[in-house]
């Protein structure tokens, strides 16, 4: 029998792993890994990225919604860590904001309100910044728990 693991980074949330060819186990020591990192994960999110590293939490709604999920079907194990929240796209992502149901955004800064056709957000990545930055931490630690080693 033959180990092989292969790992990569797919999108916004993906870390593929593939296996073939394993032994009796792995797949428990992966899911537990899986969870481990998924955890971990968030922990950096919520407690770097949302607490002034890419934003400062104004009201804590953005960090408090991270969320991480980990499944264990026939497709395979998968750990999801992301966000309801209706406006963490905009900061994750960049992008226009622009008037729907009126003419112009109003809003108010320092005690002055503010009337704009549109609003330019900066992307200011919290989750695909933590996932480039422990993609490498992710791959080992799969690779470890599948091939059976002491963590």
């Amino acid at each position: 029998m033959s180990d092989e693991l292969k790992a990569e980074t797919r999108g916004l949330e993906e870390v593929v792993v593939e296996l073939r060819e394993l032994g009796d186990g792995a797949r428990q020591r992966l899911l537990m890994a899986v969870t481990e990192q998924a955890v971990t994960f968030q922990q950096v999110v919520r407690e770097d990225k949302l607490s002034g590293q890419v934003l400062n939490a104004q009201t804590g709604n953005l960090r408090d919604s991270i969320t991480e999920t980990v499944s264990d079907d026939a497709s395979g194990v998968k750990a999801i860590v992301g966000s309801s929240v209706i406006y963490a796209a905009i900061h994750e992502f960049g992008g226009i904001i622009e008037p729907v149901n009126a003419k112009a955004l109003r809003f108010e800064i320092d005690g002055r309100f503010i009337m704009v056709q549109r609003v330019v957000m900066p992307e200011r990545s919290f989750l695909r910044s933590t996932l480039a930055d422990r993609a490498d931490i992710i791959r080992a630690a799969l690779l470890d728990a599948v091939l059976g080693h002491a963590a």
